[in-house]
């Protein structure tokens, strides 16, 4: 309903001509071609209940049968935006898609951002907060419900990024990017179950904002990652409590980004045919700002607990160890 200016008819049998002669030509080669969706807006969750917009009837149409995912967009309210309400769009987009037939078709969010770069200030993606929504879209889209295949950060307008270049033609690295670096950490490993628990209760951690905390664990060999993300502007400590395996001897570090006052941090760069990009040992030099400290773990039976402080709108890492 907003790139497609056709009738709806003719755009379900453009859909359905191309997917089919595709997948034809590509048997006829003797390859295997997965093809999705179109690449649905951001106000997907609405149009598909929308009488008249191209998306409502969109699957019947075409046929659950045929997509083999289902892309759609995602931006946000700038400062008005908080990670409910990302999980609230991707939770209720996940559930009218299983209602439509496609509950074992994978999502791909094809592009997500806070906010589209033309509706938030310029200054507004080098701020802090942006790190805590990023993680905490990162971390939802682990969640094993939701199926998302994959996820596109998209930076087509400049102000985007989760990096740019200031007036003095220098590289910087915005408080975003660490949200990426972050689960990079978590790569190759198994999703292990985690909580983030009040007095009461606990909630599962890569799907609520009960206690402005988010998270996620995986394990990988002999060392489990868990990430944290802070939602609040102010620093938390917290317990983080490991459960359910041989602690005897194990030990743990806690990984930090660096913070700044302007958010970002500006790295050595230099001018490559045409193009400025950070030096070997500029990158080397951010590495070196990540601050690692080794708190203390506290063994009782089968759990540790180590204390940590997770500074305001920040993701954060934690690292522990268990000998072989």
């Amino acid at each position: 309903g907003m790139f497609w200016r056709g009738e709806n008819e003719a755009f379900y049998t453009l859909v359905r001509d191309t997917i089919d002669g595709v997948k034809a030509v590509a048997s006829n080669q003797g390859a295997s071609v997965r093809v999705g969706s179109a690449g649905f807006v951001h106000k997907i969750v609405e149009n598909l209940d929308l009488e008249g917009n191209v998306a409502q009837g969109f699957i019947e149409a075409v046929g659950a049968d045929r997509l083999d995912f289902f892309s759609a967009h995602y931006y946000g309210a700038c400062q008005d935006e908080k990670a409910e309400d990302g999980w609230n769009w991707l939770s209720s987009l996940r559930n009218k898609l299983n209602e439509r037939g496609l509950q074992d078709k994978p999502l791909h969010i094809t592009e997500w951002n806070v906010s589209i770069g033309s509706a938030c200030p310029n200054e507004y993606f080098s701020a802090q907060e942006v790190q805590a929504f990023t993680g905490s879209m990162l971390t939802m889209m682990q969640d094993h419900f939701l199926n998302v295949e994959a996820a596109h950060f998209y930076a087509g307008i400049p102000n985007m990024g989760l990096f740019t270049v200031d007036e003095d033609q220098r590289f910087v690295v915005r408080p975003s990017a660490w949200s990426f670096w972050a689960h990079s950490l978590l790569q190759g490993g198994t999703i292990l179950r985690a909580e983030v628990c009040g007095t009461d209760s606990c909630y599962p951690a890569g799907s609520t904002t009960n206690f402005n905390v988010m998270g996620t664990s995986v394990r990988k060999g002999n060392t489990v990652y868990a990430l944290l993300t802070n939602l609040t502007k102010n620093p938390k400590d917290l317990i983080v409590r490991f459960k359910g395996v041989d602690l005897t001897n194990a030990t743990v570090r806690f990984h930090r980004p660096p913070k700044f006052e302007d958010g970002a941090v500006v790295v050595d760069s230099e001018l490559v045919e045409g193009v400025i990009q950070p030096t070997l040992d500029g990158v080397e030099n951010l590495a070196a700002l990540i601050s690692i400290d080794e708190p203390a773990l506290q063994l009782d039976m089968q759990q540790a607990d180590s204390v940590v402080s997770v500074p305001g709108h920040t993701v954060a890492v934690v690292e522990l160890t268990i000998p072989e």
